[in-house]
């Protein structure tokens, strides 16, 4: 795909519970918005390489953690939705996403804590009654 389609910047991919990884060759270097809906088989890796891809919204998977080879620095926006086995978010998953403004989590029923050092210092603190079930940052 990235030699495909060099000049795409935002791809949804939605409702594919059969695709389970990236295209050889991986996603277009210029894509600035990821959106994975429904693609429960989808191993989500090497958005790393992807210096544009400010926003990250991912929905409906069994992926149980993130690390800080998963997801960009470059991220302004990561939105989390429906993940059911979701059990971590690691210091290292987070806190290298240091132009993160918007996080949102909700939905993830297996998701107990996020410790403090693991957010991005970009963003405001988490309130002191945080339901982890739904949770939303937002830099002011």
């Amino acid at each position: 795909m990235h030699s495909l389609l060099p000049s795409l910047e935002d791809l949804q991919l939605r409702s594919l519970p059969e695709v389970d990884s990236f295209p050889e060759g991986g996603l277009p270097s210029k894509l600035h918005t990821l959106c994975i809906v429904d693609c429960i088989k989808l191993k989500v890796c090497g958005l790393q390489a992807l210096p544009s891809l400010s926003c990250f919204r991912f929905t409906g998977n069994d992926v149980e953690s993130f690390d800080e080879e998963t997801l960009p620095s470059a991220l302004t926006t990561l939105k989390i939705k429906r993940l059911g086995n979701l059990k971590s978010l690691d210091y290292k998953g987070l806190h290298h996403l240091t132009s993160l403004r918007k996080l949102s989590i909700e939905g993830c029923p297996k998701l107990e804590s996020i410790s403090e050092q693991a957010l991005p210092s970009s963003l405001l603190p988490p309130p002191l009654n945080t339901t982890w079930g739904f949770l939303s940052f937002l830099f002011l």
